[in-house]
């Protein structure tokens, strides 16, 4: 999984291009900008793919 934000270095458009690639709001695209990527080992990866494939399955948030 990756995504590549056209961006030199500015946050709102890397929080830009998460929020396309993943589908998600600018609260939470915040949230990945804060996590530490050196913790997503090919294990943890794979966790968060299997996640993502069980929240798509259970279709769109109603909040």
């Amino acid at each position: 999984m990756t995504v590549r934000a056209n961006a030199s270095g500015n946050v709102d458009q890397v929080r830009r291009a998460i929020q396309d690639a993943f589908g998600i709001t600018a609260l939470a695209a915040d949230a990945v900008l804060s996590m530490q990527v050196r913790r997503f080992t090919p294990v943890e990866r794979k966790r968060m793919q299997s996640e993502l494939t069980a929240l798509n399955a259970a279709g769109p948030c109603t909040e």
